[in-house]
């Protein structure tokens, strides 16, 4: 499957913000025709926190759609986007369907081992879709922030991951369905993270 379930000309028709990081934001990223599809084939996550692929036995759409994230096609589009080389890079995916107000939306920066960030929403409910993720110019201020997005169906965030890569999002409670792309330093790196998100799923479980 090629990336062609993706919006490319979408992403190929932005331009890249710079302040306070280099970042994208935008909406109609998947057709908004395959909403239904893809809300049917999305496994049913009631948990917070970050879900390897492996826990999950994807078909149908949601396969379409994962391999076309990791497709030479978007790869290329999003290293001529950040100006970045990254052929051999491996990627990471991971899926979320869940957030609580006491772990998600806390002001962070993500891993220096990651050198790309796509988070690409497939909704919310309504409680949880009052969280738009931010821009931010700091770690301390919600508020002061470049850009904002709701977790809305097709709604993507693409950055570069900086030192001063903050982002982060007014704490909600609810169903919000995310993918995760990240393209990573290492294979290394791209091994320790799939492992550190399976023990985490494992211990989800485990907790019933």
């Amino acid at each position: 499957m090629t990336a062609s379930i993706l919006n490319l000309a979408a992403l190929q028709a932005q331009t890249l913000a710079l302040q306070p990081y280099p970042y994208l934001v935008f909406e109609n990223f998947i057709d908004p025709n395959l909403e239904p599809a893809i809300h049917a084939a999305f496994p049913k996550i009631n948990k917070d926190g970050s879900f390897p692929l492996s826990a999950f036995q994807l078909t149908g759409i949601m396969r379409e759609l994962i391999d076309a994230l990791n497709s030479d096609a978007l790869r290329q589009a999003i290293a001529t986007k950040f100006a970045l080389n990254l052929d051999l890079r491996p990627t990471t995916i991971t899926l979320r369907g869940y957030c609580t107000l006491g772990r998600d939306g806390k002001i962070h920066t993500d891993s220096k081992d990651k050198l790309i960030t796509v988070l690409l929403y497939l909704g919310a409910d309504a409680a949880a879709s009052k969280g738009c993720l931010r821009i931010l110019y700091n770690k301390q201020d919600l508020n002061h922030y470049a850009a904002e997005i709701s977790p809305a169906f097709g709604n993507v965030a693409m950055f570069q991951v900086t030192e001063n890569g903050w982002h982060g999002f007014t704490p909600v409670q609810g169903q919000r369905r995310a993918i995760q792309l990240n393209y990573v330093v290492s294979t290394r790196v791209a091994t320790k993270n799939i492992w550190r998100h399976k023990i985490a799923a494992f211990i989800k479980r485990l907790k019933g």
